[in-house]
């Protein structure tokens, strides 16, 4: 049987010495060494082994899992092999899906800030699941709620930095912040609604996409934004002859920057009549 030294060997199947030499560890090739040099040895039954893992490779499955296919596990155990990972990856197929859709909603609402800075319009308000992670400079310390957050976190960019407006954030010292994502995605992403959650409804919507610009190192806090910008989005709905008709909520969307400067960008979502 023709032997190959691993340089040559190497360039013929498309991998690289490094990557032999993983495989080997593995065992995934198992090259004659000649004792006298160190030197090793391939044949075409490695390139099968080779050619069968990057198989393996393509189709998501470890090093470690493509090691135990080609030389311990029986056709019962490659079966359940491949039918967890059929599954794991449609399910990380799903949520790639669910990102991208999100993606082009991000979009839109940049452009918003782009087009509209300062400005608001009404519009179709979605619901929310809402979840408290901090208040003020606190995080909470509620295992249930912590545990929820996490799952929000996990489904970023489904979920998104929310906060709800206090109906005189002039007068009040409360800056708190949360984690929400929407119902239609909670549910593709296995996240169930449970208390301490809370649900913010859908309904007719004033949005105010509002800009904060200012050097890097001196741009303001968010929170401290908010009486302010408040102040000018009654102003202009009472103008527009518009009042809300509960509390509205903040969410926290991509800052921008250009030389020293930096643009902070917060969409005010205000509840009104329809």
């Amino acid at each position: 049987m023709k032997a190959y030294k691993i340089r040559e060997f190497a360039k013929n199947v498309g991998v690289t010495e490094k990557t032999l030499r993983y495989y080997e560890k593995f065992k995934i090739v198992e090259p004659s060494v000649d004792e006298t040099n160190g030197y090793r040895s391939y044949n075409f039954r490695d390139a099968e082994r080779i050619l069968a893992s990057k198989r393996f490779s393509n189709m998501e499955f470890s090093v470690k899992e493509t090691s135990r296919m080609l030389s311990e596990s029986s056709i019962d155990e490659i079966m359940e092999m491949f039918q967890k990972q059929s599954e794991k990856l449609e399910k990380e197929a799903r949520h790639l899906q669910l990102a991208a859709k999100r993606i082009k909603e991000v979009e839109q609402e940049l452009t918003w800030f782009k087009e509209s800075a300062n400005r608001g319009f009404a519009g179709q308000g979605r619901e929310w699941w809402f979840i408290k992670h901090v208040k003020n400079t606190e995080f909470v310390k509620d295992p249930k709620s912590l545990l929820i957050v996490r799952k929000m976190m996990d489904a970023l960019p489904c979920s998104v930095k929310l906060m709800p407006l206090p109906e005189e954030p002039e007068h009040s010292e409360d800056n708190i912040w949360g984690m929400a994502i929407e119902p239609r995605y909670a549910k593709i992403l296995e996240i169930d609604f449970e208390p301490p959650m809370v649900k913010i409804p859908a309904g007719p919507c004033y949005y105010y996409p509002a800009v904060i610009s200012g050097r890097k190192e001196r741009t303001r806090k968010g929170g401290q934004d908010v009486p302010y910008i408040w102040r000018e989005i009654k102003k202009e709905m009472k103008e527009k002859g518009l009042s809300p008709v509960s509390s509205g909520y903040v969410i926290g969307s991509v800052d921008s920057f250009s030389g020293d400067n930096r643009e902070k960008h917060f969409l005010f979502c205000v509840p009104i009549l329809g």
